[in-house]
């Protein structure tokens, strides 16, 4: 008689380097962002170098990010459009899903949230697409303030102040994404293996956050497929 596994896969070894190397280049274009903007103390940008190192730092580092995403995109665009396709759509039921989920986190003996069949649940999809338009928006608007075409004032002032506001949504939609990470609540607990682990999670925490993806990776298991179905994207 088969035993239910403690735990189960979530990410590959190539998404979980992925991710780890993204975040570096994340938090260091977030801290040169910083400094640039008198957000951090002035002892501290003079150890990295004064604002003119963490400028050229900045500027280099978001266009060399930038570069690497849109090659990312168009090598993997059949995952890309997965992804995006995950995260944009919505379904009837998962209107039931954050009532379920409060009621989860209140109550450590009511183990199981909403029923939904997708890859992440609502309030993770929520906050992977308000990062991933902040960061398009960061991005575009990066690119643009570098190469710097001739223009109307306005429209630099305008880039400017979306590049901005974009990076502080981005930064929140981070914290928000690095708090779930951790494992803090105990309906997450565990979650930090599957991006700095070994890339799986307690089988509760699974059967919690994705039900439905669940059950499809241990049928795929019980099928004989040991790996299950490839993951493409972050936690």
């Amino acid at each position: 008689m088969s035993t239910e596994p403690e735990r189960i896969q979530r990410h590959g070894s190539a998404v979980r380097v992925a991710h780890g190397v993204n975040a570096v280049v994340v938090i260091a274009l977030i801290a040169t962002g910083l400094a640039l903007g008198d957000q951090l103390p002035a002892a501290l940008v003079a150890t990295l170098g004064g604002h003119a190192l963490v400028n050229e730092i900045h500027r280099l580092g978001g266009v060399t990010f930038a570069t690497i995403l849109l090659l990312a995109i168009g090598l993997f665009h059949s995952s890309t459009r997965s992804l995006i396709r995950d995260l944009v759509y919505f379904r009837r039921g998962e209107r039931r899903w954050p009532q379920a989920f409060l009621k989860c986190i209140l109550s450590p003996a009511h183990r199981r949230t909403a029923f939904h069949n997708g890859r992440f649940d609502p309030a993770q999809r929520l906050i992977l697409l308000l990062l991933a338009c902040s960061t398009a928006l960061i991005t575009a608007t990066g690119v643009y303030l570098y190469i710097l075409p001739a223009a109307p004032q306005w429209v630099f002032l305008v880039a400017i102040r979306i590049h901005i506001y974009g990076a502080w949504v981005a930064i929140i939609a981070l914290c928000l994404h690095a708090f779930a990470g951790l494992g803090v609540l105990h309906t997450h607990r565990g979650l930090l293996g599957a991006m700095f682990g070994d890339g799986t999670v307690p089988m509760q925490t699974a059967r919690t956050l994705w039900p439905d993806w669940t059950q499809k990776k241990l049928h795929d298991l019980k099928g004989g497929n040991p790996h299950g179905p490839p993951s493409h994207t972050p936690s």
